[in-house]
């Protein structure tokens, strides 16, 4: 994505789509004004669910990330829950 100062601001990774079957299905992004637009051309030999496009690294960061943050928070309940107690 581009911004207003013609800046790179994010990039799109490649996309994938993969039906029930593990078959790829043909998919591809457009731009509508500031609308990025994935299309995907399943047929009737594509089987439900679709797959499309998840990012698996950064869905990993984030549930990462979320661990840590439940962590830390959990570990600093309990110690001040520890020093209060004493």
């Amino acid at each position: 994505m581009i911004n207003a100062q013609n800046q790179i601001t994010s990039i799109i990774s490649p996309v994938w789509t993969r039906d029930a079957k593990g078959d790829k299905v043909n998919t591809f992004f457009t731009v509508n004004g500031n609308q990025l637009i994935q299309h995907i051309d399943f047929d009737q030999n594509s089987i439900f669910p679709i797959v499309a496009d998840p990012d698996w690294e950064r869905v990993a960061k984030c549930v990462g990330s979320l661990a840590w943050l439940v962590g830390s928070t959990a570990f600093g309940v309990l110690k001040i829950t520890k020093d209060y107690k004493n």
